[in-house]
């Protein structure tokens, strides 16, 4: 019975769909005259994955990294292989995943804003992730016993670095940018001036013409932060060799 049910319900679909029409542009019009898309603020629960120092004890507290991931990319990206340097170092390592999915190649990506899906919310959008992120940090904070924090990014994950960092400077120890570019408009002289107490480590590749290591250790040090600058040769991406100049800094 189910699956005759089933054909019954396939042959008049088909039948449905053979009988319409194409839209006319008239058609086309009417429809986008009368729908839209809206974006609404909720709850969701996003995975954070967490690598914790070999011997960790609750007694005492660590120092914590979180790790942003680049524009489509995923968590276990950005967590595998850094985790284990992290973990042998004595440091938590934290890696969220970006709000928002699409399909960049063949497999899922994650973004942390919608300027590629939808400009006209891009800026809110843009708010709601830099709370999203303070949101994992607190979280962190209230399940692990958590010292001083670092935000760390790679690209897109860099410049929400920057952006989050810098405007709650005062929930931070320092920054860390990977391939990222200091977006000047954001911020003005006063307001990266109020955050010069954090330390900065910026690192990016010499032909990785858009993200401007160069530019960004500039910019910091002229409202009076203290740069660590990383360059290497080659393109946009992460070294090894990077990532662990990073950790040194760090325990410095």
């Amino acid at each position: 019975m189910m699956f005759v049910g089933l054909g019954i319900c396939v042959v008049a679909l088909a039948g449905a769909a053979e009988a319409m029409t194409p839209a006319t542009p008239q058609d086309q019009q009417a429809a986008a005259d009368h729908s839209q898309t809206v974006y609404v603020g909720t709850i969701a629960l996003f995975p954070t994955m967490v690598e914790l120092p070999d011997d960790y004890d609750e007694s005492e507290t660590y120092t914590l990294v979180v790790g942003l991931h680049g524009h489509g990319g995923r968590p276990i990206d950005f967590f595998e292989p850094p985790a284990r340097l992290f973990r042998e170092a004595g440091l938590i390592y934290a890696v969220p995943q970006g709000p928002y999915a699409y399909l960049p190649t063949n497999r899922i990506g994650y973004s942390w804003n919608l300027r590629d899906i939808d400009d006209r919310v891009a800026e809110r959008g843009d708010d709601v992730t830099i709370r999203y992120i303070l949101d994992v940090i607190e979280s962190l904070r209230e399940r692990y016993s958590v010292g001083e924090v670092y935000l760390m990014g790679f690209s897109q994950g860099g410049t929400f670095t920057y952006y989050t960092a810098i405007a709650h400077h005062d929930l931070f120890a320092g920054l860390a940018t990977f391939g990222s570019r200091l977006n000047e408009e954001r911020f003005s002289p006063q307001e990266l001036a109020a955050a010069n107490h954090l330390r900065a480590f910026v690192a990016g590749g010499t032909s990785d013409l858009g993200a401007q290591p160069v530019r960004a250790r500039y910019l910091l040090t002229e409202a009076g932060f203290d740069v660590e600058l990383y360059e290497f040769d080659g393109g946009h991406t992460i070294t090894r060799a990077g990532m662990e100049e990073f950790i040194d800094w760090l325990k410095r």
